[in-house]
């Protein structure tokens, strides 16, 4: 994860596994036991803070990730539905938990794949 301030608003770079990893960590029942869980909470912080502020959230597609945007970067709504589907469905989870809404016009996706 990488931040970045611009104009008054907080913008973060993050890689879409780590959003779903993340995702996945915090919804469980017990997650507050997990030793890592102050940390995760930091993560959905900051991402809910760029959200909060109205800036840009980019999420990268590493190489782990199966087939192609299409395009080296594009914006949410015109990323391919699976990657689309992802990133919303985290996304969503992130600002419910911190009681936040998004603009999916701030959100990019980057292809990092060469």
């Amino acid at each position: 994860m990488f931040f970045y301030g611009q104009e008054g608003r907080h913008n973060v770079i993050v890689e879409l596994g780590m959003l779903e990893l993340g995702r996945a960590l915090l919804e469980q029942p017990g997650a507050p036991l997990n030793p890592e869980y102050p940390r995760w909470r930091d993560y959905a912080g900051a991402i809910a803070e760029a959200m909060r502020t109205g800036g840009k959230v980019h999420v990268t597609i590493e190489e782990k990730e199966p087939g192609r945007l299409g395009c080296q970067r594009c914006e949410l709504p015109d990323a391919p539905e699976r990657v689309r589907t992802a990133i919303t469905a985290a996304l969503d989870f992130f600002a419910t938990l911190a009681e936040v809404t998004y603009d999916p016009a701030k959100v990019e996706v980057i292809d990092l794949r060469g």
